[in-house]
Parts: structure tokens; sequence; C-alpha cells
């Protein structure tokens, strides 16, 4: 079963050529590698041409988010009869074994890079009534404990394997979002279109996390806050919708607020998290400018 290997890259060829290393010594065979560069004004085309000339390089000419990119590199994989698509982070680094057979979509076991006996992700929970996602066990060192797979929510955009009559079903990944949620956006739809999301185990990778984005940033917060109402605009109906526009101004916007103050005592977070939420309700889609 041919698959299509997509990974995307924005000014970061160090980790890029490290994730298409780890490919190289996959058990598995039947693949290519679409490497997508977002605009990236580092040099980042010519160092990974340079390493791995093998690989298909499209080239974006403005930075559209990770979706856009992806959707680009899914197209070509569809146009070159990929049967799977493989949907990479570029600063992860890939276990041999991390190919299995798809159901619909497979996820892996994500490891910390920096400590690689902690747990990332093992799947994630989606709460459909306040758009909050988490990733199961984060944090936790018990990782002999997983051993069987499982059906889950959604799984960690750091590594997706699809099938590609799905893309067909559920369409391309949501541009709207530009980084955040899209994963999610995008496993809601395979539910919806009767496929099952499955997290296994065997199959692991180790992240370098936030390496696109500082984790407590403006530009996190910005478009987690944002992309929050995209998401339940999108999926909920009228009165399920404004039950939710109910619960985050009542209760939800007043508990954040103060995580924010408490935890990280910082302005420029809480304006972040204001204009995200503004944005979102009017449904606005442009980048932050943070």
């Amino acid at each position: 079963m041919k698959v299509g290997v997509v990974v995307v890259n924005w000014n970061n060829p160090t980790d890029t050529i490290e994730c298409l290393t780890s490919l190289q010594k996959m058990d598995y065979h039947d693949f290519f590698t679409v490497v997508v560069d977002n605009a990236s004004t580092d040099g980042s085309e010519t160092a990974i041409l340079n390493e791995f000339s093998g690989v298909h390089l499209i080239r974006m000419e403005k930075n559209r988010g990770y979706a856009a990119a992806c959707n680009k590199a899914i197209e070509y994989c569809l146009e070159n009869e990929a049967q799977q698509v493989l949907l990479l982070n570029n600063d992860v680094v890939v276990h041999p074994n991390i190919l299995q057979n798809s159901i619909g979509i497979v996820g892996p076991l994500v490891l910390y890079y920096h400590d690689k006996s902690r747990v990332f992700s093992a799947g994630g929970r989606f709460d459909r009534f306040t758009a909050r996602n988490w990733a199961i066990d984060q944090g936790s060192q018990e990782v002999s404990r997983y051993r069987l797979p499982r059906e889950v929510d959604y799984v960690s955009g750091c590594a997706l394997l699809v099938r590609s009559d799905l893309f067909e079903k559920a369409g391309l990944m949501d541009t709207r979002y530009f980084m955040y949620y899209d994963e999610v956006d995008f496993c809601l739809r395979a539910k919806a279109a009767g496929y099952k999301i499955v997290f296994v185990p065997r199959a692991k990778l180790w992240h370098r996390v936030s390496a696109s984005s500082i984790f407590a940033s403006s530009f996190r917060e910005y478009y987690i806050s944002r992309n929050r109402f995209v998401l339940q605009r999108k999926f909920l109906r009228k009165k399920e919708y404004l039950a939710f526009l109910a619960w985050f101004f009542t209760l939800g916007a007043s508990f954040h607020t103060a995580e924010l103050f408490f935890s990280y005592r910082s302005p420029s977070l809480l304006s972040a998290f204001v204009r995200g939420a503004a944005d979102g309700i009017r449904l606005g889609i442009g980048q932050s400018s943070v």
C-alpha cells in the first residue's frame, strides 16, 4: 500500500532534516515524501534539498498556515495514487514501525523529544459543549501500559495516517484555522463520515514540543481562543451554539481570564485571548498580528 508522507517546513530546516532522516529508517518502504515549504526566508529549501534530493518539495509563495500547506501536499499525494497519507509535524522523529494499516485516521503514541519516557499524547478527547480538547495522559511516564489500540475523539496533529478515500468523503483540512484545532476539526468530520479515529501505541514518535510557537505566547493564545468559536459555529446547531456562547460569557471567559492573570500575569496574553474570542465570534479568519 503506497503511502504519501507530508512534512511542512517553515524556517526550521534543522528539525525538518532530522524528521526526514528518521523517515529513511522506517521498516516500511512503499512511500514517498512531500515537503511543503511555507514561504521560508532562511534558505530552508536549499538546505533540505541538499540533504534529500529525492523528496518532492512544494514552495508556497505565502505562509497561509499549516492546513493550507497540508492540502497542497495531500492533492499531490492523491494525484500520485497514494492509498494513505501520513501528515507529520516537522519537529518530530518517527519510530521505524510508525506506519500501520489505517481504519480511518490512525495516530501514534507521541512522546516528548527531550524526555523520551514521558507522554505528550495518547490520543485526544474533545468536549463538545465547551470546545475544549486535551491530550490523554499528557505528562504520564507509564509508557509500558499502552499496549492495545483504542478509539479516540481525535489524534495529535503531530502525525495523522489517513486513508485516501476519507479525503473524498470528508474533504481536505480546513484552512481557516491557520493553526490549532485543525486536526480536531478534521477528525470530527471523519467521524461524521463514518470513520473511526484510532490511537495505535505500537507506533511511536518523539515531538519537539512548541518548536513553531512558544507554549505561553500571545500567538498561541489568539489562535486557540479564536478557533474554538470557528469550530463550534461549524459543528453545533444554532441552539447548541447559543448555549455555548452563554457558557462562555458567564463562566468560560471568567475562569480563563483568572487563569491567565494568576498563572502568567501577562497583559499581552489576556489581550490575545480577548481579540481571539472577538474575531472568532465574528468568524474572522485573518492571521494574528501578534
